[in-house]
């Protein structure tokens, strides 16, 4: 009677053995993914002039995001010249869900010109918070309407707390993530949207700043203008 027992007692360590082994490993493993995805993260370069290509650097960076996060739909939305949100590039999107995160970028901005709260760094009034910079959101009129889906937002915020634009990344029924693997696989996402609002707000700057040269360009063409007429016209009258 002691054989069985000790054989299932046997079988029982071994099992337990190979499951730490399988648990230790695939921490290992996520350790090494995430490791990747931050360098993969920091080697990629985001500079943009103030006449660059926007739609080129967001393909970019969804591009990478595809390859080195658990997420496979990725979108990036950007402010245009005229302040509204777009979404300047898409990997694995399908228009359906473009469209929809066209609308929130729409919603977004008109709730920030109305002063609504949650469109400003820190309020939470995106959606729920899954990450310390990001948001779980509903696309379209609600969850109870056919094609409706979800998405995960990380604001791209500027030091004045506008969002700049914003990373979308699809964790519906269509992906295998699981819920408890979300909050730390926001992290490098998040780091990365910190860079791009950095980046997006210096763009911005420059701009403002070549138009207000070009007006004080103006200005003083328009005065040597008027210097230059000034002395014939008076010698006229």
């Amino acid at each position: 009677l002691l054989w069985p027992g000790a054989v299932v007692c046997m079988a029982g360590m071994v099992w337990l053995k190979g499951r730490q082994q399988w648990l230790q490993e695939g921490v290992r493993r996520r350790a090494m993914r995430a490791s990747e995805e931050l360098e993969a993260y920091s080697a990629l370069d985001i500079r943009l002039a103030a006449d660059g290509d926007v739609n080129t650097l967001a393909l970019r960076v969804c591009s990478v995001v595809k390859q080195k996060s658990l997420f496979h739909r990725v979108a990036m939305l950007v402010r245009d010249a005229e302040g509204r949100m777009v979404v300047a590039g898409s990997v694995g999107m399908d228009e359906q869900t473009i469209d929809a995160l066209r609308l929130w970028g729409k919603q977004v901005v008109e709730s920030e010109r109305s002063g609504v709260a949650g469109c400003r760094r820190g309020d939470g009034g995106l959606g729920v918070r899954v990450g310390r910079k990001s948001f779980a959101v509903v696309l379209g009129k609600g969850a109870a309407v056919a094609g409706c889906g979800r998405a995960i937002v990380v604001p791209l915020w500027s030091t004045s707390g506008r969002a700049m634009g914003a990373l979308a990344v699809c964790a519906d029924g269509l992906l295998s993530v699981s819920r408890s693997a979300v909050p730390p696989a926001m992290t490098a996402l998040e780091g990365l949207a910190a860079k791009l609002g950095r980046s997006l707000e210096n763009v911005a700057l420059a701009d403002r700043l070549m138009k207000a040269e070009k007006l004080a360009g103006l200005g003083l063409l328009a005065g040597g203008v008027a210097h230059a007429l000034n002395n014939p016209l008076t010698a006229v009258l």
